[in-house]
């Protein structure tokens, strides 16, 4: 009896078609506590009535309906997948859709299309959550995607399986290349920080130096306020000279660098004012 041949009315009892179908031990659970719940309040409502007060039994029941509710509208998406399953036209058995599904995913895959790999391989799961190789080959994939959580789970969940002894070889390999895969990838990762730190430091070593760290270096900030100016005299350039007579007491001396103080022409001192005979042959033009 293969997956699809459940009856619906396996849905009544909740959990029951989970444990059916994919062997859940959630479902198992539930149905259950489903079960203790239901025997537990008719015993209090029938035969021995003096255990709990009306109102618990209310309460109860309205819990136990609450339940049934629930898993009743979590059931109908299954329904409806097995009645579009039912009257399809595609007379294939179900073992015959899973080998055209497998070679449909491996098709896709050696294609690139690992989208539709995945697609196809979580459609085998569904109809068999123990399929060795379906669960083997997404692990195969994840591990390519860089999704090495997922590959690792699918792995270790083969692991707690004896029906994957005759595919040990091939799973222990499957770990030995994730191992390998994780390395590489923390591996490049510690690279390209390395990498990435020794550019910072290249470019703060580039970097100009800070002219005013440089000019507070030399001048040490006075408590008065300085009103930088320029002076042209024979070629120097005097930065940062000050307006109060205080100012200029409290700067330290500079030695002064000779330089050649002979007068540059007017077409290199654009702040020298013309001469008077330059004037006269501009009024005169």
């Amino acid at each position: 009896m293969n997956a699809h041949d459940i009856h619906p009315i396996a849905y009544l009892w909740p959990g029951a078609a989970h444990i059916w179908r994919r062997g859940s031990w959630a479902g198992l659970a539930l149905a259950c506590a489903f079960g203790f719940l239901v025997e537990g309040l008719a015993a209090a409502t029938l035969v021995w009535t003096e255990w709990l007060p009306p109102r618990l039994l209310a309460i109860g029941w309205s819990f136990v309906a609450g339940i049934w509710i629930l898993s009743y509208l979590e059931a109908r998406a299954d329904w409806r997948r097995l009645a579009q399953e039912w009257t399809s036209r595609d007379t294939r058995t179900l073992a015959e859709r899973q080998a055209a599904w497998f070679v449909e995913a491996q098709q896709s895959y050696l294609r690139g299309d690992w989208a539709l790999t995945e697609r196809r391989l979580h459609d085998l799961l569904r109809c068999d959550a123990r399929d060795i190789e379906a669960r083997l080959f997404l692990a195969t994939l994840k591990r390519r995607q860089a999704e090495y959580a997922e590959a690792h789970e699918h792995l270790a969940q083969l692991d707690r399986w004896e029906a994957s002894s005759p595919w040990r070889w091939e799973i222990d390999r499957e770990w030995q290349r994730l191992r390998e895969s994780v390395a590489t990838t923390s591996s490049q990762d510690a690279a390209e920080q390395t990498a990435a730190g020794a550019e910072s430091v290249v470019d703060a070593q580039q970097l100009p130096p800070d002219v005013s760290q440089a000019s507070d270096s030399v001048h040490p900030p006075s408590s008065l306020p300085t009103e930088p100016s320029t002076d042209a005299i024979g070629g120097l350039r005097i930065v940062g000279a000050t307006t109060t007579h205080e100012a200029v007491q409290d700067v330290p001396t500079v030695p002064v660098i000779m330089k050649d103080t002979s007068p540059l022409p007017s077409s290199q001192c654009p702040g020298s004012h013309a001469s008077s005979s330059e004037t006269s042959i501009r009024r005169a033009a």
